[in-house]
């Protein structure tokens, strides 16, 4: 599932995302080669697995990983 489509361009570490499921909820697999990024994209996809489109859709990322103060744990590389 690590191919050229599923890579997440822009990244400084290499990450795929490939969605699953029965289109009525996403669900995602998802990997990195970089540690602190997996636990990162682990975080976002815990946010949005097996919800509806629309409530992804709408959904404040930010907002929802906030508590883990990112900004002040990370550099913007």
């Amino acid at each position: 599932l690590k191919t050229d489509a599923s890579l997440v361009r822009g990244c400084s570490a290499n990450v795929w995302v490939y969605p699953t499921g029965d289109g009525g909820r996403l669900h995602f697999l998802a990997d990195s080669n970089a540690a602190i990024t997996k636990g990162i994209v682990a975080l976002v996809i815990a946010a949005v697995q097996d919800q509806p489109a629309g409530e992804v859709a709408a959904l404040d990322i930010a907002q929802a990983l906030a508590p883990f103060d990112l900004a002040n744990q990370l550099s913007s590389s």
